[in-house]
């Protein structure tokens, strides 16, 4: 699927700074959509179908930002 080059020189810098401007972009709405979720959870009853999905949906957020972390780091 993809290609690595041997030669450095060809990928700019620019280019590889915008990748990780859009990174830290995706964790800081996940991170917005975790915080909104748990706002969500904490402050209102919801059947047991709705908060499952709810959780899960803030366990695949959870693991995206680790995954973003553990990536940059």
């Amino acid at each position: 699927m993809y290609k690595t080059i041997k030669n450095d020189n060809l990928v700019k810098n620019e280019e590889i700074e915008g990748v990780y401007r859009l990174i830290e972009k995706n964790m800081d709405c996940t991170k917005k959509v975790i915080k909104h979720i748990d706002v969500l959870i904490e402050n209102r009853l919801y059947p047991e179908s709705a908060f499952k999905s709810l959780t899960s949906l803030r366990n695949v957020c959870a693991i995206n930002v680790m995954n973003l972390l553990k990536a940059a780091g």
